[in-house]
């Protein structure tokens, strides 16, 4: 038995709660692909090697598109939240 509630049976600050903790942890995955991914360009850049490698730019392309929407979509609500904050009460 799940002693982790469904999210049917959660109260609204509960699932706001979950989805809190599953921003930060997505935010900490791409600060941590970001890392991997300089890591890789400064390997490149000291061995001479190009910069791009066609054999994964497309995967890549897909999770950089993946990245730049979870970004944006994370700046977008952290700026509706700051301007929510500025003008009244958050709402529901």
């Amino acid at each position: 038995m799940s002693t982790n509630p469904e999210p049917d049976e959660m109260s609204l600050d509960e699932l706001r709660a979950e989805i809190e903790s599953i921003d930060r942890e997505i935010v900490e995955l791409i600060a941590r692909r970001t890392y991997v991914a300089e890591t890789i360009a400064d390997v490149k850049a000291e061995r001479g090697l190009p910069t791009t490698d066609e054999s994964q730019a497309n995967g890549y392309s897909y999770l950089y598109k993946i990245e730049i929407e979870v970004s944006s979509r994370l700046t977008l609500r952290c700026t509706i939240r700051r301007l929510g904050s500025a003008v009244g009460p958050a709402l529901p």
